[in-house]
């Protein structure tokens, strides 16, 4: 069932995709099929990773800092903390993102085995917690790219439906410092994430779905693969062609 962003807003399912001016979020939801679908892809996950090996769980991924397990155990917190959980997280680690989540995954490393991690996120796949910043379309945005981190790491797929990229792709563009839920640190607003900054001024277009924003050069190449460029992963710029890759590349 591909998805279409037209001019005559079809419906899909219970989303409407509303064609706005480029750089607004142009995807209209309900929270519930979000869930359904963060739910349905943290149990693809979690049966993805049920099936690597120790070597395998132990590869880094596209967040350079972060191993597969890595990953698994942040993805995990978000399920198995209360958001004011990981809000005391966030204030005991000053105020600084990266050591709060690097705090909730050597915690969880701490208590829980590789095996235990991959049950805990299957068994809590259905949790609707949101971190601080994060409404759940971030949520599912940060899953799905996460999903990809992993994935292309380890040169495989994992078979998160195509139109569930688009859906990121939609939110993850909209994402710049003037319109993004912001953390506040010592050093003052600090963007959750900046796409729109790394995209300005460039025409995306997806080749395995109807999808495109923008104007300017050309980067085209499979959802996924832009998802991941749009987040600033690097190793995802060899999947993709167009006379704006090269600019991609220098910011």
């Amino acid at each position: 069932r591909p998805w279409r962003i037209t001019e005559q807003v079809p419906e899909v399912g219970s989303i409407l995709c509303n064609f706005m001016i480029k750089k607004q979020l142009r995807v209209e939801y309900q929270e519930a099929e979000i869930w359904q679908w963060t739910r349905e892809d943290r149990v693809l996950l979690a049966d993805f990773l049920a099936q690597l090996s120790p070597e395998d769980l132990s590869a880094t991924t596209l967040c350079p800092e972060w191993t597969v397990s890595d990953v698994a155990a942040h993805l995990l917190s978000m399920a198995t903390n209360t958001k004011w959980q990981l809000t005391w997280k966030y204030l005991r680690s000053g105020l600084n993102i990266e050591k709060a989540s690097e705090r909730t995954i050597a915690e969880t490393h701490g208590r829980l085995t590789d095996i235990e991690i991959i049950a805990t996120l299957r068994a809590t796949a259905g949790a609707q917690t949101t971190p601080p910043g994060l409404r759940p379309l971030g949520v599912f945005g940060e899953l799905i790219t996460h999903i990809a981190d992993i994935a292309v790491a380890l040169d495989t797929t994992v078979d998160v439906p195509v139109e569930h990229f688009l859906v990121g792709l939609e939110y993850m563009q909209y994402r710049r410092k003037s319109n993004t839920r912001f953390t506040l640190t010592r050093h003052g607003r600090q963007p959750v994430v900046d796409c729109a900054a790394l995209t300005d001024g460039l025409y995306l277009e997806a080749t395995d779905i109807k999808w495109s924003i923008g104007e300017g050069e050309l980067v085209q190449g499979p959802a996924a693969m832009l998802l991941l460029a749009m987040t600033g992963r690097a190793a995802a710029l060899d999947h993709l062609t167009g006379s704006g890759v090269e600019i991609l590349r220098q910011r």
